[in-house]
């Protein structure tokens, strides 16, 4: 009031006249333009705070980089087409996961990843259109909610075009960048009424069409939730296992073919969990690479493999299996140079088996892991070579000291003409190239002698010898110079019986 008082007495000062009395109508005037002008004011100000109230509220909803609705925009705008639960309307939730958008921001810098973002944001709003919602959940994970012409049929269909639609080529900061996409899909009611379900329920089929090769698209069934409870109990035992190091390293021989004599072994992973029992490392080493708990585990493998290599005989080298997960940790090599230092193993005694899926992986953090191992003075094997892409390229590119045939291949080379002319073919290849070739899975005489005759030089399977702990080994190594050294004893007896006889 006192302001108000102020102006009207500034305004009754400019208004006097020279005699000293107060002109009215330039009164009435001026204070009216003051009002005036006040209403222009307090009018601006209320749209300035309007303005100001509505992008608060739009980013309270929406993600900053790519525009898209967030999470709780999402959520809410599902509640209010599904509606009340006992009369609820058809909903379909697709949740998205970018394929290999990691390795763009690796190799390309996160600028050049936000783009990729955004880009992939615009094709899902032209692929979706204005029939249903777009939100990104976070990093590389997007979701759509569809209420209109809902189905199972539609929902396959708008998958599929997704898929389509986002793998294909990209212009980032002028280069050609390809990546894919896996969808989960979740139809409300059947899958869920609320938005935690029906994501929930999304993502269960999310991971399993990562499972299924990526670039695909899977419905949700009820069997993917008792899946899910099993591998998180799974998961939870892993880490329980890491904490104790519960886990033990079994040999199988690599035997060199004529001699049949073991040259190297396999060192293979086991856990025995205190309530499950033995777990097969086809069932938790998925989990524990989707985790990365292969990191710690693998550098448990590492550092007991050596060790173990140093009570094996001395002539005979030991192989251990890395991810291409480990592969891309910081630490591999210096986990690799430690467990070297430590143990005393000589580096030519260790070698690393990779897979083709460790070289369709490649990227320049791999290359590198790989030169550095390889100046370890660290031997590299090509494990389960025809199951993939089988590249004659990687053949080119790295160098491998060995080369080992699937046992699909092997373990049929008697009944499948096919296979016996290919494991013919990679061992001519390998013979030609300097690099050992070895037959996995051999279980009788008949597939050995095979597989000898066309030209595997190292051979692996049952029929040589299980998987055992390396005190087996070694105490078997044990019988049987004592076996050698006996039969020498009697041969020589019964030589020296003979002379005398004779004499």
């Amino acid at each position: 009031m006192t302001r108000l008082h102020n102006l009207i007495v500034k305004q009754m000062d400019r208004a006097r006249r020279l005699d000293g009395a107060i002109d009215v109508e330039r009164l009435v005037h001026m204070v009216s333009g003051a009002y005036d002008e006040a209403d222009k004011e307090r009018r601006r100000t209320d749209h300035s705070i309007r303005r100001m109230v509505e992008e608060l509220d739009h980013r309270a909803g929406h993600d900053i980089m790519t525009g898209l609705a967030n999470r709780t925009l999402f959520a809410t705008e599902i509640r209010r087409a599904i509606g009340p639960e006992h009369d609820a309307r058809p909903v379909a939730i697709l949740f998205l996961d970018l394929d290999r958008f990691k390795e763009v921001n690796d190799t390309m810098g996160h600028p050049a990843g936000d783009e990729l973002l955004r880009q992939v944001a615009a094709r899902l709003r032209e692929v979706v259109g204005d029939r249903g919602l777009v939100a990104r959940l976070g990093g590389d994970e997007f979701a759509i909610a569809q209420w209109n012409n809902v189905g199972r049929d539609h929902a396959g269909d708008k998958a599929r075009r997704l898929i389509e639609r986002v793998s294909e080529p990209y212009d980032i900061e002028g280069k050609r960048t390809v990546i894919g996409v896996s969808v989960g899909v979740a139809l409300a009611p059947e899958n869920g009424h609320t938005p935690d379900q029906l994501l929930r329920c999304a993502d269960m089929a999310l991971y399993r069409s990562k499972q299924s090769g990526r670039g695909q698209y899977c419905f949700f069934v009820k069997e993917m939730a008792r899946a899910l409870e099993t591998r998180k109990s799974l998961e939870e035992g892993l880490r329980a296992a890491i904490e104790a190091q519960n886990f033990q390293l079994l040999f199988q021989p690599i035997v060199q073919a004529g001699t049949l004599r073991a040259r190297s072994f396999e060192a293979l992973l086991r856990w025995r969990d205190p309530e499950r029992g033995l777990i097969s490392p086809a069932d938790f080493i998925p989990i524990a690479e989707a985790t990365g708990l292969i990191v710690p585990i693998g550098d448990w493998v590492i550092r007991n493999a050596c060790f173990e290599a140093r009570r094996l005989p001395d002539d005979t080298s030991v192989s251990v299996n890395i991810s291409p997960v480990q592969l891309k940790s910081d630490d591999i090599v210096a986990s690799f140079a430690s467990a070297l230092k430590i143990s005393g193993l000589e580096p030519w005694r260790l070698e690393v088996e990779i897979t083709e899926n460790v070289l369709l992986e490649e990227d320049r953090k791999t290359s590198e892991a790989l030169k550095r191992l390889r100046d370890l003075g660290i031997g590299f094997a090509l494990d389960d070579f025809g199951t993939g892409h089988s590249s004659l390229s990687y053949l080119q590119k790295f160098h491998f000291d060995k080369i080992k045939i699937d046992r699909s291949f092997c373990s049929s080379i008697n009944t499948n003409p096919v296979n016996a002319a290919l494991v013919r073919a990679v061992a001519a290849l390998g013979r030609d190239l300097c690099i050992d070739v070895v037959a996995e899975g051999v279980e009788t005489e008949l597939e050995s002698n095979a597989l000898i005759a066309e030209g595997c030089g190292y051979l692996q399977g049952y029929y040589f010898g299980r998987p055992s702990p390396a005190a087996d080994i070694i105490a078997n190594e044990a019988l049987n110079l004592a076996r050698q050294a006996l039969n020498m004893m009697q041969d020589a007896e019964t030589r020296l019986m003979s002379k005398r006889e004779i004499g």
